[in-house]
């Protein structure tokens, strides 16, 4: 099976999705494959929201639904400026935040990826075909 353009990205969002929500366990205090976060429901339920969001957002793109693109933007803003403020108020020191966890550096690396992707022109025309 061959996944085309708009199969391939769906995927990979769908795979963005299930990272949020792994760090949504993580911090409601479960660990896993060893790595561990602080127990912070707020934070476990937004990363559990944005899952939801991300999940939607792979079905749009796979359905190739008119709205997916925006939308699939949409996430990707709101969860790179949630890294991006996560990863303030660390340095701040009023977080803590794991971002030496390969996972992090693994979802940041993939959120700016589809996100620059969903940027440039050719995504229009992969998602409209």
């Amino acid at each position: 099976m061959r996944l085309h353009g708009a199969e391939t990205l769906s995927l990979i969002i769908f795979l963005e999705a299930v990272a949020f929500f792994l760090a949504a366990l993580l911090h409601l205090g479960v660990p896993i494959l060893g790595v561990t976060e602080a127990r912070v429901v707020p934070e476990a339920i937004v990363q559990g929201l944005m899952g939801v969001f991300f999940a939607v957002s792979a079905y749009a793109i796979g359905k190739r639904k008119a709205w997916a693109r925006s939308t699939a933007l949409v996430v990707h803003t709101v969860g790179l400026v949630g890294f991006l403020f996560g990863t303030g108020l660390t340095l701040l020191g009023q977080a803590e935040f794991e971002l030496h966890h390969i996972y992090n550096l693994i979802r940041l690396a993939a959120l700016l990826a589809v996100f620059v992707f969903l940027l440039l022109p050719v995504s229009k025309t992969i998602l409209s075909q």
